[in-house]
Parts: structure tokens; sequence; C-alpha cells
């Protein structure tokens, strides 16, 4: 492909993403986990949002833990701990292989600094192409 024609795709594909937020098809924000996800680490974490949560870091931070011989119990707490401490890894590992391969495409395009200066407009840039 010539540089033009992949700087036309890209712009053309970034219109049609913002149009499909103007239209409210697709929704930003400046979280790192999505809402779902989000309730997911509430539920094992805190009773913010859920009264039958599990609550490990209420129940660890505010003195509330199993009695010491109850080993279950700290072993079941442990690995929650560890598989959200996981999935927290892998999403930050995710959103930083975006950005970097967005701002892959941001170079290799030679796209203008002035027109795509936030990393939003390189996420939709990446996404466009590919």
């Amino acid at each position: 492909m010539q540089g033009e024609e992949v700087k036309g795709r890209i712009y053309f594909g970034v219109c049609v993403l913002d149009e499909m937020l103007n239209k409210g098809w697709l929704v930003t924000d400046d979280h790192l986990l999505s809402k779902p996800e989000q309730d997911y680490f509430s539920y094992y974490l805190d009773n913010m949002k859920f009264t039958n949560g599990m609550a490990y870091r209420n129940n660890y931070a505010h003195g509330s833990t199993p009695p010491v011989d109850d080993e279950n119990a700290h072993i079941s707490a442990y690995y929650a701990f560890l598989k959200l401490l996981a999935m927290l890894v892998l999403k930050i590992e995710d959103d930083l292989w975006l950005a970097r391969k967005a701002m892959a495409v941001y170079v290799i395009n030679g796209i203008s600094k002035s027109k795509y200066s936030k990393l939003r407009d390189f996420i939709h840039i990446f996404i466009a192409v590919h």
C-alpha cells in the first residue's frame, strides 16, 4: 500500500470510530479496568457493591481475619489475591502492548502529530489499520 492510501484508511477509520462514539455505540473512559472487571475486583476485595462478596481486603485490612488455625480460609484468600494480581498484571501488559503497537503505526506511517496528539487517537489509528 502507498503511504497516502494508508493515511486515508487511517483517517477514515478514525472518522468512523468518532462517529460511533458520538452515537453512543462506543464508550471511552480513563480507567484501567472495564466496568465488569471493576465489579469482579470489587466482589473479591470489598463490600462496596456486593454485600455477599468475599471482601478479602476488608477482612485483612480491618482485623476481621479468619482464625489462625483455619488454614483453608487463608489459602483460599491467598489464591484469590494471586488470581487478581495476575489478572491485573496481564491487563496492564495488554494496555502497554496496544499503546506500543499504536505508537509504532504512528511512527511508521508518519502521521501528523498536530492531527493526532492524544494516545486515544493512536489507539484509534491502530484499530483502523488492523
